[in-house]
């Protein structure tokens, strides 16, 4: 029996990111790990459909913001869920430049919510540097404040650890979800999930899911999975570009402890 189960209480974890932070490609690689673990169709756990007869975990993926609100005006347990607290939460992250890079071409080719210059973008408020230094600031305040007053527990996933460590990162992350398979199982996970391999599936609509489906096929700008970081930045920045993001962010705490200061 399967039911798409809408009811959130505590005992379910949010997988939260800023966009453009690698959640596509964990979000896949936990859905492989639900289907291996409870002998489910792997396009059901993509699809979000859930077994209430099963102990098969609830993982919601969230960004926890809107681009024209500021987040300095809002209450943690809004952003966290519009029902209720997570348990626990995963919280991604990735080098500012990079999310940039990425963030841009999602907002003007795939999404089609921004027009103009990406030297524009990144000083744009709503959508630029500013707004990632203001998501982190309030995310890593308050994920440390529901820890202390509610148990909340959470974990910081850096993109560029899980690119460099896949097979080690994505262990933790099964283990925090209660989804901890065996060796065997994670590597075959790792290897179906390549850079390669999931271009591959965006491209070919594998599973027609919109969360990993290209919108354009003639316009690989409107991909999903695009290059990684694989990118020259100075295709894209010139110096005083590249000055204005170090800027913003290089004297953010929270960037320092993140390592990316």
């Amino acid at each position: 029996m399967f039911i798409n189960q809408m009811r959130r209480d505590r005992d379910y974890y949010t997988v939260l990111e800023f966009p453009k932070c690698g959640r596509t490609w964990l979000r896949y690689m936990i859905n492989q790990a639900e289907s291996f673990k409870y002998d489910i169709p792997l396009i059901n756990t993509m699809n979000d459909v859930q077994y209430p007869e099963s102990k098969l975990p609830r993982v919601f993926y969230v960004h926890g913001f809107s681009p024209e609100f500021s987040l300095k005006d809002k209450h943690y347990k809004k952003l966290f869920n519009k029902y209720f607290g997570p348990n626990s939460v995963i919280f991604m992250v990735r080098n500012p430049i990079r999310v940039m890079i990425s963030y841009y071409h999602q907002c003007v080719y795939r999404n089609h919510i921004y027009n103009g210059p990406i030297n524009d973008f990144i000083r744009n408020p709503n959508y630029g540097i500013e707004k990632y230094v203001e998501y982190i600031e309030f995310y890593m305040k308050n994920l440390a404040f529901v820890k202390n007053q509610n148990g909340t527990k959470y974990k910081i996933i850096k993109y560029e650890d899980l690119q460099m460590n896949t097979f080690d990162i994505l262990k933790q992350v099964l283990m925090f979800v209660d989804l901890d398979l065996d060796d065997k199982s994670v590597s075959r996970i790792v290897e179906n999930s390549t850079f390669k391999k999931m271009q591959e599936i965006e491209r070919m609509n594998k599973f027609k899911v919109p969360w990993i489906s290209q919108f354009d096929h003639n316009d690989n700008r409107t991909a999903k999975v695009r290059n990684g970081s694989n990118e020259e930045v100075t295709s894209y920045f010139s110096k005083s570009d590249i000055d204005f993001i170090n800027s913003k962010y290089i004297n953010c705490k929270y960037f320092t402890e993140l390592g990316y200061n």
